[in-house]
């Protein structure tokens, strides 16, 4: 499993084979987001690696999370 730590938050890599009926995605891969403390679950970002997240500057990473109604 593919997962980082950055910011308090918990970065998990998923791939969802198929369509997403909710999304209208098909092979969906992207992250879930989870407290780091807690593993409350927050949601997910599609289309981001968790190696993406690491290289991105902090402007880029809040920038990301706001985008995605994370924090």
């Amino acid at each position: 499993m593919d997962e980082i730590t950055r910011g308090g938050y918990k970065f998990r890599y998923f791939f969802n084979a198929g369509l997403n009926k909710q999304t209208g995605i098909c092979d969906e891969e992207g992250v879930d987001v989870y407290d780091e403390d807690t593993n409350e679950y927050f949601g997910s970002i599609s289309g981001v690696s968790t190696d993406e997240i690491e290289m991105m500057d902090e402007n880029e990473f809040i920038t990301l999370l706001e985008d995605n109604y994370i924090c």
